[in-house]
């Protein structure tokens, strides 16, 4: 196959992101590529011994003769995915450029995820709200200074945004309310502590107003079973709590930022 052919299939995709200078697909779409070009490109991973090769992105270079497979390990866990490794092959050549970004604290990361994958994944939907929040955001507005890890952080907090489980949230927000209770019965308070996987909604909150960057000692009073402490030692800061059933026993430290549940007596 030479170029000119290449450049003819690599013009007939109707899915994928599509820039001025090449076409992005996730594995997943791959029975959208022309079947001939789809040949080829297996044929050549072959000859250039990346059969083994992890990866679940695929570049295909408009104004080059190449073909770049990359592998994003997050795609699906990550609002904006961190580029791992790349493979760029040279078809003219018949040679191939590795770079490993894993060490590397400024990575290349992915936006628009939905464009990617076929319209009816069933990613789909989440991921245009993603791009959606961005697009309100204004995060959007300079492609060209977007694509690297610091620069997006950076453009994220210039804009009064904060990340929370990959979503965007106005660092002015005031999403906790604080009702009273207005059941006379008694509540056994301990039985309604969860298991959890990520930080709760207070936390949420002090984390997206830059009270939980690792300055602040943290005490979370009635702290159940700890799942906030967990997540929040797991990433360096200092952080203690009690409860009356699970941390009875834990000393009532004096801390920077308190977050405080109303403990029932009996």
């Amino acid at each position: 196959m030479d170029f000119v052919e290449y450049k003819k299939l690599v013009d007939q995709l109707k899915i994928g992101k599509k820039l001025p200078e090449a076409v992005y697909l996730h594995e997943s779409a791959m029975a959208a590529i022309p079947h001939d070009l789809h040949a080829y490109l297996f044929i050549i991973i072959g000859k250039l011994e990346l059969g083994s090769t992890p990866w679940n992105i695929i570049k295909f270079f408009k104004k080059d003769f190449k073909i770049s497979l990359l592998h994003y390990p997050s795609f699906f866990e990550d609002s904006y995915p961190a580029l791992h490794t790349s493979h760029t092959m040279d078809l003219e050549k018949g040679t191939v450029r590795s770079s490993s970004y894993e060490k590397s604290d400024n990575p290349p990361i992915l936006h628009r995820k939905e464009t990617f994958l076929e319209k009816k994944h069933p990613s789909v939907i989440l991921f245009r709200k993603i791009t959606q929040e961005g697009e309100k955001a204004g995060l959007y507005q300079k492609t060209r200074t977007i694509g690297f890890k610091k620069s997006w952080q950076s453009l994220i907090a210039k804009k009064g945004y904060t990340l929370v489980d990959g979503r965007l949230y106005k660092n002015n927000d005031q999403t906790i309310t604080s009702t009273p209770a207005t059941h006379s019965q008694e509540i056994v308070r301990h039985k309604t502590a969860i298991d959890r996987n990520k930080l709760s909604s207070p936390m949420q909150s002090l984390l997206r107003h830059n009270y939980l960057e690792g300055k602040h000692t943290v005490f979370d009073y009635g702290c159940g079973k700890g799942d906030d402490l967990s997540i929040l030692r797991e990433n360096g800061i200092d952080a203690r709590g009690w409860a009356p059933v699970y941390s009875s026993d834990k000393a009532k430290n004096a801390s920077d930022v308190v977050k405080r549940h109303t403990i029932a007596r009996t």
